[in-house]
């Protein structure tokens, strides 16, 4: 067994988590599960399960838990900033808590990061609606699903960008949390099950009337 040294890469799942790979390990036939695949989506609409949150396609849900997890980033990002700036200094010794540009920068970001919760939530709410109407999920309701939480992380994208600006020069140089939580955040929008590219892609297809690629 060994696990790969990821610890240091530019994105939240390699400080969180770690990758482990194994070897001359076998797996009996009879242990394994069906692999649904690229049609796994339609077919849990069809086969027996338990409870009705089974039946929810696995991207989209990690699309919300995406959001999410960038939604707390950012919310703790800017707490911080905010905590960090009280006490700093700018150019001439002037306070940067006075600083208009600070003050307009942190505010849109505060803004961004509160509608970006609110389209994620309102992702979840969506999902526990279907689920507590026994209503099985179709294409509408995954491309839905994407989409909120593709929207939310483009607002908090911005808002951390906001957030950046209002370090500085002197404030990156410095240290701080600011560096580690933007390192985090930089692969959330670019997570193959959240890219705007992808999922604008399948909803436009979809807007038009044409058949939608496997994945």
């Amino acid at each position: 067994m060994k696990i790969d040294p990821t610890w240091d890469g530019a994105s939240v799942r390699a400080s969180a988590t770690d990758d482990i790979h194994y070897t001359d390990v076998v797996a009996p036939l009879d242990r394994c599960v069906q692999w649904f695949g690229a049609n796994r989506a339609e077919a849990l609409r069809e086969v027996p399960v338990v409870a009705d949150r089974y039946r929810e396609d696995w991207v989209g849900l990690s699309d919300v838990w995406l959001a999410w997890m960038g939604v707390g980033l950012a919310r703790a990002a800017l707490a911080e900033a905010a905590a960090e700036i009280r006490h700093r200094k700018s150019i001439m010794g002037k306070k940067m808590v006075t600083r208009p540009t600070v003050q307009v920068n942190l505010g849109q970001a505060a803004a961004l990061i509160g509608a970006a919760a609110a389209t994620a939530e309102t992702a979840c709410r969506q999902v526990d609606q279907r689920i507590d109407d026994h209503q099985p999920p179709d294409d509408a309701d995954y491309l839905r699903q994407m989409a909120l939480s593709t929207s939310a992380i483009t607002q908090l994208s911005e808002a951390m960008r906001l957030l950046q600006r209002c370090q500085g020069g002197n404030g990156l140089r410095e240290g701080g949390t600011f560096e580690r939580r933007w390192r985090d955040f930089q692969a959330m929008p670019l997570h193959i099950n959240a890219h705007q590219d992808r999922v604008h892609h399948q909803l436009g297809r979809f807007v038009l009337g044409e058949e939608l690629e496997s994945f």
